[in-house]
């Protein structure tokens, strides 16, 4: 009997494929309409209908389907991959990326071990990072040690290990201590801190890197913030506090400096970075760049010198399921010592046999393959094991829309979240918005300019159910219930908030502008 509904399933596939395809079609083509949200009507009803138990008899895949399409995607965010959904920092699927994971899921690779004559996974992840290397314009002769990860917090994790991995190696150095595991230099994956402490100096850190401290055994009580006190830049450090710590840190504490590029609520660029890894070359110190979804602005003419700036970090980290327009979860990682990461993620002393890459054949036999022998197997150079082949829709992305199309996309999100900070300014809404960025400017490289984020608040003139304390919490719901745009609520120098963050390649410039300002609006009139 159970044999036979397996059967069945294999059997109805073709036709519920279809089903599933035609949704998801059709889905697409009404995205911009769609509501942001669900209800919670609908989702009580959802959870209601949902079967909650193991069935002892089988659905079977029709009936599957039916609850999967009628019930649970109604109560899922309907419009969170759509023009106007501005919360947290999501970028939305483009088509190729659509389809490439499609593949992916129909082929189900495990992309662990480099297998280089059985499958062509592994190759086109190395190809892929090697193409966003080249997107960014950083080179693959200093970044050649990457890889792809769930998400910015677990490319962030990797940078803190491999700093810590560096820095502690420094102190021991200069204090004299051999590894106990007779390495020529100390390891922590192999040796542990050896009583080093190690300190991560920021500058508005995001939320993951206190996380990934304490994930790395560095304690979140160890990540020390030194901006400065520039109200016109969010995201600067303030360099003589990290050179007096750095100085004071040498032979007796690890030291890694985490910067941002597109920092959370403003966007926001940490500036003079010749001058940090200046610092860090002279006090043994790692430099990581959180750029999540940063980098990609070095594609706009304004930004361009964030290249630069980026090429100086030890280690960066680089979302593609934000800007880049690729499903979730996908983050890049790159680094610039194969030999660092390899002992915080590799086997160490020991060989796994079955998990050992096989590339017995003649080399000169292939010579296509030649250049890809040599890569290290993914979970030796990774957090993980057992690895989606998320590379493809990246790889996919890249081939269809090529560096004009991402330019394209990254430069209307920018304008259109300026066009948004401009009308706030110039007194929309009946006043009711105050622009909580600094203004930009252009004048300098190091000088703030708005990139994708919006970060607001109600004004003092704003109707008073939005004034007070939870004033804008409640501007944020009211905003968020009309269902049209969505925003995220935050906190901004102990001021509550809000982010509106542009970063699908759908939104348009004048059809969603004028949809998000009459919510704006509406809101203050109520």
């Amino acid at each position: 009997m159970a044999k036979a509904a397996v059967k069945a399933d294999a059997d109805n596939f073709p036709a519920e494929f279809a089903r599933v395809t035609a949704a998801i079609a059709h889905r697409t083509e009404v995205l911009p309409t769609l509501p942001t949200t669900s209800t919670p009507f609908i989702i009580s009803k959802a959870l209601d209908t949902l079967p909650s138990t193991v069935p002892d008899v089988g659905l079977g895949l029709n009936a599957t389907t039916t609850l999967l399409l009628d019930e649970l995607c109604p109560a899922l965010s309907g419009g969170q991959a759509g023009p106007r959904f501005f919360g947290l920092i999501t970028g939305g699927v483009a088509p190729s990326a659509q389809l490439a994971d499609h593949i992916v899921t129909s082929y189900d690779p495990c992309v662990q071990v480099h297998l280089p004559e059985e499958t062509i996974s592994t190759a086109i992840e190395a190809r892929t990072l090697d193409m966003l290397l080249d997107l960014l314009g950083l080179s693959k002769e200093r970044f050649n040690s990457n890889t792809f990860t769930t998400g910015a917090t677990a490319s962030n994790f990797l940078g803190l290990t491999l700093g810590r991995e560096f820095v502690v190696a420094k102190v021991q150095e200069r204090k004299g201590v051999k590894s106990p595991s007779g390495l020529p230099q100390w390891s922590v994956g192999e040796d542990g801190f050896g009583g080093v402490d190690v300190d991560v100096f920021s500058a508005t850190a995001h939320a993951s890197t206190p996380k990934a401290a304490s994930m790395a055994g560095i304690g979140r009580s160890n990540v020390v913030d030194l901006r400065s006190d520039d109200p016109d830049q969010p995201c600067a450090f303030d360099l003589v506090a990290l050179e007096k710590r750095l100085r004071e840190n040498v032979g007796k504490r690890g030291s890694i400096v985490a910067m941002s590029a597109g920092e959370v609520n403003t966007g926001g660029f940490t500036p003079f970075t010749k001058e940090i890894r200046e610092l860090c070359d002279k006090y043994d110190a790692w430099m990581h760049c959180d750029a999540a979804f940063g980098a990609f602005g070095a594609l706009h003419p304004e930004f361009e010198h964030l290249s630069g700036d980026l090429e100086l970090a030890d280690s960066i980290t680089a979302d593609a399921h934000k800007w880049l327009n690729v499903p979730y979860d996908c983050a890049a990682f790159f680094s610039r010592d194969p030999t660092v990461l390899r002992a915080v993620t590799g086997p160490g002393r020991a060989t796994i046999a079955y998990l050992s890459s096989n590339s017995c054949t003649s080399a000169s036999a292939f010579p296509s393959i030649d250049p890809y022998r040599t890569l290290p197997s993914p979970l030796f150079v990774n957090v993980e094991n057992s690895r989606r082949f998320r590379a493809l829709p990246v790889y996919a992305t890249l081939l269809s829309l090529g560096k004009e199309g991402y330019a394209e996309i990254f430069e209307r999100n920018i304008a259109f979240a300026r066009k948004v900070e401009e009308w706030m300014r110039a007194g929309g809404g009946q006043g009711g918005y105050e622009v909580l960025l600094p203004v930009s400017s252009t004048e300098k490289p190091e000088d703030f300019r708005t990139l994708n984020i919006v970060l607001f608040a109600p004004s003092a003139t704003a109707p008073t159910k939005f004034q007070g304390d939870g004033g804008a919490v409640a501007l944020c719901k009211a905003i968020n219930k009309s269902r049209e745009c969505y925003c995220t609520g935050t906190a901004w120098k102990g001021r509550g908030a809000i982010r509106l963050a542009v970063s699908n390649h759908a939104t348009e410039l004048e059809r969603d502008f004028e949809i998000v300002v009459k919510v704006l609006e509406e809101v203050m009139r109520e």
